[in-house]
């Protein structure tokens, strides 16, 4: 398990500088509204990852009149103790350290924490668009078994070349017989894609329940994945596409996209939404922060049942990237606020 001990940050946000000793359990942030509580999490964001959780214009992080920012994370892996550095100038390319060591990129994961951040924003992921669900689960799938993270790349990357083809083909410059290897690379990744989030989704089912249960939700709660695709296997997606090429060759693109689905959707009238993002994928930021002076405070509270989500999990992707990971429930209160328990 790799655990968050330290927190250092200059010239970010709002913060000339701030140092922070971080306790092991559950850590709230509390403060005035624009003391900086959300800035703290976010600076702990970028020294994991590299990036921003909030914004794609990073220049945004630098504090206001200065020219560089700087995160120090301290970590305690099961190889001891390491800092993990990311300084960024805009314009410049983000300068990585690990002890004191430059890299080129982040730290890999077995000597820092798969970081989650759950926002008011991402109740989006059970509200919004399927995709949202679909990119979020995949992500978690990169986490528990980042051999099976390729597969959605690949499966991208294929159907690229296979809309290509088909816009060749109707404007006349290709075969339609030159499809058939094209649909046979689509079928292999779409179906690997498919048992991934499948074999995901399967070990949080349980946990999911149990938990929903605890929090006294109403009704029914369960994880479903329901695929566009009724194939069991690569030659039936295969087939499939097959059986639609006229109508991908008549739109221009490919419309038969095997990994579309509705993922983690119960029936709308068993199924409560309260907290959904995070209990059905079991990512949880790991943030946990206080600071001195007048920087928002912190309280240490028991982590109680939302540490066991991850828990039938954890044998598994430990072996990977050591997340405890994926998991730490910072960023949302505890107990639920009244109406959503």
């Amino acid at each position: 398990m790799v655990r968050v001990k330290r927190l250092e940050l200059r010239d970010f946000r709002n913060y000339e500088r701030a140092e922070v000793a971080l306790a092991p359990g559950l850590t709230v942030i509390c403060g005035p509204n624009g003391a900086g509580k959300t800035n703290l999490l976010e600076a702990l964001y970028f020294g994991c990852t590299g990036r921003s959780c909030r914004t794609s214009n990073e220049r945004e992080l630098v504090r206001f009149g200065q020219k560089v920012t700087r995160v120090s994370v301290g970590v305690e892996a099961e190889d001891g103790g390491h800092s993990l550095d990311v300084g960024f100038e805009p314009g410049e390319q983000k300068r990585f350290r690990i002890d004191g060591a430059q890299v080129d990129r982040p730290a890999p994961g077995e000597i820092r924490p798969l970081v989650g951040v759950f926002m008011p924003d991402r109740l989006d992921l059970v509200k919004g668009a399927p995709a949202l669900r679909r990119a979020h689960i995949d992500q978690v799938i990169a986490a528990l078994w980042p051999a099976r993270g390729t597969a959605r790349t690949e499966y991208s990357r294929a159907l690229a070349q296979r809309n290509a083809l088909v816009a060749r083909i109707r404007a006349g410059t290709a075969r339609r017989e030159l499809l058939d290897p094209w649909d046979s690379e689509l079928a292999r990744h779409g179906i690997a894609v498919m048992e991934a989030r499948r074999a995901a989704l399967s070990e949080l089912e349980g946990p999911f329940a149990r938990l929903a249960a605890e929090l006294g939700l109403p009704g029914r709660c369960a994880l479903e994945y329901r695929p566009r695709s009724k194939a069991h296997d690569a030659d039936g997606l295969r087939a499939e596409l097959v059986d639609r090429r006229e109508d991908d060759l008549a739109r221009g693109f490919t419309g038969h996209a095997a990994v579309r689905s509705s993922t983690g959707r119960a029936p709308r009238r068993t199924t409560p939404t309260a907290f959904a993002p995070n209990w059905s994928t079991g990512v949880r930021t790991i943030s946990r922060a206080a600071s001195p002076g007048t920087a928002p405070t912190a309280t240490t509270l028991p982590s109680r049942a939302i540490a066991e989500l991850c828990a039938p999990t954890a044998p598994r992707a430990s072996s990977a990237s050591d997340c405890w990971r994926c998991c730490s429930p910072s960023a949302r209160s505890w107990p639920p606020p009244a109406g959503r328990r």
